[in-house]
């Protein structure tokens, strides 16, 4: 009998153990008895229904979703409304509504779903403010179209640097990829690749998921939506900045690995590689190339302005201890959006006056600039 005992409790054990296969999303909607309640997946080229349900009277539901390796977006749908999901880990949802008003609906279990569900209540809002303002002026005409468009785009405005905040809050997270391609109402598109300001925060979010969710296609997709618009504003911010401040190049202050600020203008009179990168991805031939090239170029005022963008500090930290450059940590991703950095590594060569003068060099290319550079 103690054997039979233990042999239950081993298998109950093993199974309790087992690692959830599926995200689960269960809830209620009320007042939508017979109606059909659709789960549809969001892909980048099309939707997909992957399962529905008829709701009973007492509106209760559950569906399963398979757990992926990397974030993945659906949405329920029920007529018209709709309520977004983000299947990130295997942590299932709860959610509550009513089929009169499934904007208002609550959702537990998951972070991610719970701050997709603030975002909406935000785009919500604005649209509503929009709606309003397009409303007065059709039946008031109290004012010019001019001054209807001004009024929207300041509420636009506002719109946007509340998302702002929650893209650089934590651009690897599937809340940041959903906030920047949200449109609000009358199909206003609050971020776009034309705009200088936006693209950083395409960028922010492109590099941050190259680190992080470097298989997913959807890193792909923001690598050749930034690529394209990238170059020609990135010259753009640069030589403003230039022509204001009077350098190439738009200074950084980051913590080294003694957690002391070392500002990239300090080495201002020399030639510097400004190069970013995950110790994550590098190799250790990829840090032996630098420092065949740092240990013969030192002396003759070469410098290199390593930044990280890893969020594992001690880890970083304790790779780099014995490294002879400079190497600051940028862990929130902040000079991603400055220096638009789409992918990793990337580096800027920067001479001795300051100007810019090459981006994402092979080192054997900055050692034969080294070389000429030597022989003048």
């Amino acid at each position: 009998m103690y054997r039979i005992t233990c042999c239950i409790l081993i298998v109950f054990s093993l199974f309790s153990c087992k690692k959830k296969e599926a995200f689960e999303v269960h809830g209620t909607i009320k007042g939508a008895e017979g109606q059909v309640l659709f789960l549809e997946k969001n892909g980048l080229d099309e939707q997909t229904v992957i399962d529905s349900v008829i709701l009973p009277e007492t509106g209760d539901f559950t569906m399963n979703l398979p757990i992926h390796s990397n974030p993945e977006f659906y949405k329920l749908r029920l007529g018209k409304n709709q309520i977004h999901l983000v299947a990130e880990s295997d942590k299932g949802v709860t959610i509550s509504a009513s089929a009169d008003s499934m904007a208002n609906y609550i959702i537990t279990g998951s972070d991610a779903n719970v701050r997709i569900r603030e975002l909406i209540r935000i785009a919500n809002q604005t649209n509503s403010q929009i709606r309003k303002e397009k409303e007065d002026f059709e039946t008031q005409q109290t004012i010019s179209k001019d001054s209807l468009y001004s009024v929207i785009f300041y509420i636009v405005k506002d719109y946007k640097e509340q998302v702002k905040k929650i893209i650089v809050e934590d651009p690897k997270s599937p809340v940041a990829y959903f906030a920047i391609f949200q449109k609000l109402t009358y199909n206003i598109t609050p971020f776009t690749l034309s705009d200088k300001e936006d693209l950083k925060y395409y960028g922010a979010i492109a590099t941050a998921w190259n680190i992080y969710h470097k298989e997913s296609l959807r890193t792909k997709q923001l690598h050749n939506l930034v690529t394209y618009g990238q170059e020609s504003i990135r010259k753009e911010n640069l030589d403003k900045f230039a022509e204001e401040n009077s350098i190439g190049y738009i200074d950084i202050n980051l913590p080294d690995k003694n957690d002391k600020r070392f500002s990239l203008s300090s080495l201002n009179g020399k030639t510097i590689l400004l190069d970013f990168c995950s110790y994550l991805q590098l190799t250790p031939y990829d840090i032996i190339d630098l420092r065949d090239l740092y240990s013969k170029n030192h002396k003759k005022g070469f410098e290199i302005y390593q930044v990280s963008f890893d969020k594992d500090v001690a880890y970083w930290k304790k790779t780099v201890e014995n490294l002879p450059w400079v190497c600051v940590n940028d862990s929130s991703l902040s000079t991603a959006i400055t220096y638009n950095v789409t992918q990793l590594p990337t580096n800027y060569l920067i001479n001795e006056e300051g100007d810019i003068i090459g981006k994402d060099l092979s080192l054997d290319k900055v050692r034969k600039f080294l070389q000429v550079k030597g022989e003048n």
